[in-house]
């Protein structure tokens, strides 16, 4: 902005805050219970999330607070990984703090803590925040690049007059936003339903062993530095739709260690996490992680659709999940695909008839999902364009 409104100023964050510091640098001795330890992940969607949090003991958090002692009003803000977050502490609750998190304590004198927390979230900040913070696989904001972040501040009336009408006009967007992403989650929910629905009508004297009638692929190939692959990664393969996303041939040298051949029409199966309903047909030859498990149908049995479509319904995650192994890492176990893991087989016109209807009902609630993500994605888009006018003095 070339001219501030009259009364306003351009400043750091060091000469509006008491106190800018970080958390423990060290990993703390956790406990079964005890005394909250946050970390960036508990800031999320504007809440301090303390569902899923790890402890430690009184006499550690006593030690960590005589150097970072979060308090009501305070600010944390997200420095590593996720960064350039703000979120003010609106609770009495005692937490310690990981490195991942730094807090920011306010002049009450210079800044409305709201206020602050409204200006730091603004994309004027936001993106200051972004080309400060380094590393690419490591993202880290560093404190003293947090400081030297600049802030627009008007006198301490003028910002409780924009903190009262950002308040205002959120709290209707932020209705209208949690009411799409319920909307969202029951739209995703529909595919599921009637994929149990399709299934749960196939008799079950109907189903046959998945192995008697699918070859897992078992051909492996280390990648040349010099050629070119269709290769698939769990992170090529979109959750729940089948489809596959960001992909484009890549280069030998960019592909890590030996992976699984697989042709064109196989089921490829993401044993990884397998609650991720990650299955894809595949329309090309190529090579893919040893996390995806290819599966070569017999055509005179089976459609590969329809195989994709009940390896992705309710009743096959619930049956898989139970023979998972690894808890952080839960990975679906050969002895499920050998021993337990069984598949509908009814007559292919009637295979064909269920994957057309499916993908007719699939395109469906992709185009209500995207119109509703369309929706959501220009409310957020609106709070941002409000906080960039609020603090321009247009508000």
């Amino acid at each position: 902005m070339d001219k501030l409104p009259e009364g306003w100023i351009e400043t750091s964050i060091e000469n509006l805050c008491r106190l800018v510091t970080d958390g423990a640098h060290k990993t703390p001795r956790y406990t079964e219970d005890g005394v909250p330890f946050l970390s960036v992940k508990n800031i999320t969607k504007g809440f301090i999330d303390f569902s899923d949090t790890r402890f430690i003991s009184k006499e550690e958090h006593f030690e960590l607070i005589r150097r970072c002692k979060p308090e009501k009003n305070d600010i944390l803000y997200t420095k590593v990984g996720t960064t350039g977050i703000a979120k003010l502490i609106d609770t009495e609750k005692d937490f310690s703090l990981f490195v991942s998190l730094a807090l920011l304590k306010p002049d009450s004198t210079k800044i409305n803590s709201v206020f602050f927390e409204y200006q730091l979230n603004s994309p004027h900040v936001y993106s200051q925040a972004q080309r400060k913070t380094r590393g690419v696989a490591n993202r880290n904001l560093v404190i003293r690049d947090i400081k030297s972040l600049c802030l627009q501040v008007p006198p301490l009336p003028e910002q409780k007059r924009i903190v009262s009408n950002l308040n205002a006009l959120f709290e209707r967007i932020d209705q209208s936003i949690a009411l799409l992403e319920e909307n969202i989650k029951h739209t995703e929910a529909l595919m599921a339903s009637a994929l149990d629905e399709v299934f749960g009508e196939i008799d079950q004297e109907k189903f046959l062993p998945l192995l008697e009638i699918c070859s897992p692929s078992k051909e492996t190939l280390i990648p040349i530095d010099n050629e070119e692959y269709n290769y698939v990664g769990l992170e090529n393969i979109q959750s729940n739709t089948g489809r596959i996303i960001n992909f484009s041939r890549t280069e030998g040298k960019n592909i890590k260690s030996t992976k699984v051949r697989f042709k064109r029409g196989a089921v490829l199966y993401g044993k990884l996490r397998p609650y991720l309903n990650k299955v894809y047909v595949a329309d090309f030859d190529g090579i893919a992680t040893t996390e995806i498990m290819p599966f070569q149908t017999r055509k005179d049995l089976l459609n590969a659709s329809f195989l994709a479509y009940f390896l992705r319904s309710p009743r096959f995650v619930a049956l898989v999940n139970q023979y998972t192994s690894g808890a952080r890492m839960p990975r679906a176990t050969t002895t499920f695909f050998k021993k337990v893991a069984k598949v509908p087989v009814i007559p292919l016109n009637s295979q064909e008839k269920i994957v057309k209807k499916l993908d007719s009902y699939s395109k469906s609630i992709e185009g209500l999902l995207q119109e509703q993500k369309s929706k959501l994605n220009h409310l957020k888009s609106l709070k941002e364009s409000i906080l960039d006018k609020a603090f321009k003095g247009e508000l």
